[in-house]
């Protein structure tokens, strides 16, 4: 069931109209029977096995909050659990292919050793989700353990189950707990993220990802410098309102049914340091990353050593912790190159700050601002090619764009796409409010919305009732 499409949209209607019916208890009922139904849309084997990890982890946790001896156990077997489920599916495919060529060497058929095992759409961010939960019920940072219904409607629940954001037990539990309240003033919030999404994904992602050459990272030498930097920097720019925009379409979706969802991305594109960018970009991963790798490592070193300017405690956490953000987003050796890469950019900026007078640590002015956002996107576009090239095409990357020419060929007019995204962004950014568009003049509003749909329905030919377009205003 596609996102962006007319059955999940009768789907979510379906169950937005059964869900205002019901009793709160009743509700999570729902939430959790129709997030099962939508991952079940998918693939019949996905609820399977997110079911399997959701009793193993809840019983785990159960541990937990009874037993006072073993407690350790419990924890280290729980999550060593779910981390052998998120290797099992990532690596999956990374490994197999060269051991099935090895035990078919040996006369042994592939087919009866159970390894063509579809990857779970998810479960890297259900896992996370999962971990998270391990390690507050091992602090029991809750009063109790939640109800498994509850807590499989945590790792569930539908708008969120594909591609996060990761939310933190304590933040979504509580919800889920608590009598939940749909008024006028959290349907107008809902639907203008909603609405956000929608131009962010449909308007500029879409056309933009569409127009990338297939093969143009795998065969860098077949292009021009121009096409390769142009659309480098396009495609990553690209992903970015890709992701953002399906991020406020779930979190739309979700302030609907009164449930939260944290924001995933904090307008990055004006980042002043390589740190600040990671504290704007894929929020969710991001602290999970800090609070789970980072800061365990760094204060496992400063134990070891009370000096903060030791290099292993500058360099070894943020480079662990990078690399590991790696493997996360694939188990290609070009993800771990470009995991290795941000990790010593952002030791490289700790050790600089570090070595600053507290004067050089003030902020700056309007134009050094303007300078640090130009110099860290710059830089930091240009550390993201290993994320897209595969390692064997990373030389003949570098050799073409040394090159530098072939502007007649770059289809320069796709940037266009960009204009709305950008807007958005620079309007976000100045008021640093994701919703200040609800601040502006009834009129407006209702002029900007019925003309972004107009545009938004031309793009995808999808019929929307004129009564949706005005829901919310």
């Amino acid at each position: 069931m596609n996102l962006i499409s007319a059955t999940f949209a009768l789907f979510v209607l379906a169950v937005l109209l059964v869900y205002y019916l019901l009793p709160r208890k009743s509700q999570n009922l729902l939430l959790l029977a129709a997030s099962y139904l939508f991952y079940f849309s998918i693939s019949f084997r996905f609820p399977v096995i997110l079911a399997i990890t959701t009793v193993i982890t809840w019983l785990f946790a159960k541990q937990l909050y009874l037993k006072r001896k073993h407690r350790n156990s419990f924890f280290i077997f729980g999550i060593a659990f779910n981390l052998a489920i998120l290797i099992l599916f990532k690596v999956h495919r990374f490994f197999v292919p060269e051991i099935l060529s090895k035990l078919d060497g040996f006369g042994w058929r592939s087919q009866t050793l159970g390894l063509h095992v579809l990857i779970p759409v998810g479960v890297s961010f259900y896992i996370l989700q999962a971990i998270s939960f391990l390690v507050d019920s091992y602090r029991k940072q809750q009063k109790q353990l939640p109800k498994l219904t509850d807590f499989a409607l945590y790792l569930a629940y539908f708008p969120k189950l594909t591609a996060g954001p990761i939310e933190r037990p304590g933040v979504f539990l509580p919800q889920l707990m608590e009598k939940r309240i749909v008024n006028n003033e959290k349907i107008s919030r809902a639907f203008t993220l909603l609405l956000i999404g929608l131009i962010r994904k449909i308007v500029v992602a879409d056309p933009i990802l569409a127009a990338i050459p297939a093969n143009i990272f795998r065969n860098p030498e077949m292009y021009t410098a121009a096409q390769l930097i142009f659309t480098t920097v396009i495609f990553i720019l690209g992903l970015y309102f890709d992701f953002s925009g399906y991020t406020d379409i779930v979190r739309g979706i979700s302030g609907f049914f009164g449930i939260e969802l944290s924001p995933n991305f904090r307008w990055p594109l004006f980042s002043r340091s390589f740190s600040d960018f990671w504290n704007r970009w894929h929020i969710s991963l991001s602290h999970w990353l800090r609070d789970n790798i980072f800061y365990p490592m760094s204060r496992m070193f400063l134990k070891r050593n009370h000096n903060p300017n030791n290099w292993k405690t500058i360099f070894i956490p943020p480079v662990a912790t990078m690399v590991i953000s790696g493997f996360w987003h694939g188990t290609a050796p070009h993800f771990l190159l470009w995991g290795l890469l941000m990790g010593l950019l952002i030791a490289a900026e700790r050790l600089l700050y570090l070595r600053r007078s507290p004067v050089h640590r003030r902020p700056s002015g309007t134009f050094r601002a303007a300078f640090s956002i130009f110099f860290t996107i710059v830089f930091l576009l240009f550390c993201s090619v290993p994320f897209m090239v595969p390692v064997a095409g990373i030389k003949p990357y570098i050799q073409t764009i040394s090159g530098f020419g072939g502007f007649a060929e770059a289809n320069f007019r796709i940037a266009l796409f960009l204009i709305p995204g950008l807007f958005i962004d620079w309007i976000q950014f100045r008021s640093e409010n994701e919703l200040v568009f609800l601040e502006w003049p009834a009129g407006i509003r209702v002029f900007v919305t019925a003309f972004a749909f107009f545009v938004i329905i031309a793009m995808t030919q999808v019929y929307v009732p004129a009564a949706f377009i005005y829901q919310g205003f």
